[in-house]
């Protein structure tokens, strides 16, 4: 899976409106991946 800023961004805007576990995950895995830097 390829996490950029701009999806990580968009997951976690999403997030923000309606709980989902994937976003959240998918953000999260995002972060630990240091691929958003």
């Amino acid at each position: 899976a390829h996490c950029t800023v701009p999806r990580c961004y968009s997951a976690a805007f999403a997030t923000v409106h309606t709980f989902l576990p994937p976003v959240i995950l998918f953000c999260l895995c995002c972060f630990l991946l240091s691929s958003c830097l």
